[in-house]
């Protein structure tokens, strides 16, 4: 079968090229971006003794591997060997390159909503003794990435551990006891929008760099203790812990992780995302109606009082001699007409006028006529 991770990868080597790098040992101090801070060595000055991700100048890597964990979004390219969709966008060994968090840039990434990133832990034993391998294989090889937390942040930052057995036997003279190493990458969002930062179930896969790590060239799936409990063990060609020393035992442990954006609140409810059913304008006539609900219509007013709803109970046509009556009222009476008295002039009579008014002077003379 084709292996198409070796030419992802492209990390052949010969014998004679990785014995020309590893060699005595000549350590300096190196101050590590999680921890702890340690001996440093080069390609031509491994140690002598089993110590995982302390070179200052590794041409394969990323110069120095204290910056062992970053993170790079998924890309477009599918996945020959049918683990992931979709590869890195970034290219898998070359860190500096398309995308690849890095020491420089503070080791963190900006988060967009809905999209998948992977993380990428490196493993390399740096140890190397010409005269009896044996002297430097890592046991108890294990790795690990915590920091996960539970809701939506407006950051998380994760931390990659590689950790194995001390070995008393071949002791590391420079920081006697150090087992483990660490390094951190952080995910932020624009504008410190609050998002969730979850582990794709299954996406743990290690990844050796030299074809004769036989499956693992091509990748071999990790539990999910990897991230959700207290490690797993790696391997070159078996997950035993074992790992011998020098760049062709070295590799990669990879997993996606999913972003998502805690959603807007609902501008009329705070306490209802802005995609809730319940999130919407309420209708100014009946708030349990939204705004563009068919009964949301506003009525026509009360033809009597324009500042009442029609079926408001003070809307009713008025009492013509007691405007605080209803019409209906049974106590809503036509006034009276008042009693004229009769002089020797003709009053006006108040309130007729026309042909009514002329009748009822003419009524009033005849009636004087007649007194007389």
């Amino acid at each position: 079968m084709k292996d198409t991770f070796k030419k992802i990868l492209n990390h052949r080597m010969s014998a004679l090229a990785i014995a020309a790098f590893c060699a005595a040992a000549a350590p300096a101090t190196i101050n590590a971006v999680s921890g702890p801070n340690r001996a440093s060595y080069e390609t031509g000055n491994p140690p002598a003794y089993a110590v995982f991700n302390s070179m200052s100048n590794n041409f394969n890597y990323n110069s120095n591997e204290t910056d062992f964990v970053q993170a790079c979004v998924v890309g477009t390219a599918s996945d020959p060997n049918g683990h992931y969709a979709n590869l890195p966008a970034c290219n898998i060994s070359a860190p500096m390159s398309n995308g690849w968090t890095t020491q420089a840039g503070g080791n963190t990434i900006t988060v967009e909503d809905g999209k998948q990133y992977f993380v990428r832990v490196y493993v390399h034993n740096n140890g190397w003794n010409p005269l009896d391998q044996s002297t430097v294989v890592a046991h108890g090889v294990n790795s690990s990435v915590n920091g996960w937390a539970s809701g939506f942040n407006t950051s998380y930052t994760l931390t990659g551990n590689v950790g194995w057995t001390y070995d008393s036997t071949h002791p590391n003279t420079q920081n006697p006891g150090l087992n483990l190493v660490q390094d951190d990458i952080t995910f932020t969002s624009a504008g410190n929008r609050p998002f969730e930062l979850t582990y794709v179930p299954g996406s743990a896969y290690y990844y050796t760099l030299n074809q004769s790590g036989g499956a693992f060239r091509t990748g071999v799936q990790l539990p999910d203790a990897a991230v959700t409990g207290t490690g797993t063990p790696l391997g070159y060609t078996a997950l035993d812990g074992n790992i011998p020393g020098c760049f062709e035992y070295s590799g990669y442990m990879l997993m996606l992780v999913q972003v998502e954006m805690e959603p807007e609140p609902c501008p009329w409810n705070p306490e209802l995302p802005i995609d809730d059913p319940g999130c919407y304008e309420p209708c100014p006539l009946d708030p349990e109606l939204p705004i563009d609900d068919p009964g949301c219509v506003e009525p026509e007013p009360c033809p009597y009082n324009p500042e009442l709803l029609p079926d408001d109970p003070n809307c009713y046509p008025p009492c013509p001699s007691n405007p605080n009556l209803p019409a209906d009222s049974p106590d809503c009476k036509e006034p009276e007409l008042p009693v004229l008295p009769v002089t020797g002039t003709i009053p006006a009579v108040i309130g007729m006028g026309g042909l009514g008014g002329a009748a009822a002077i003419t009524t009033a003379i005849a009636l004087r006529r007649k007194r007389k």
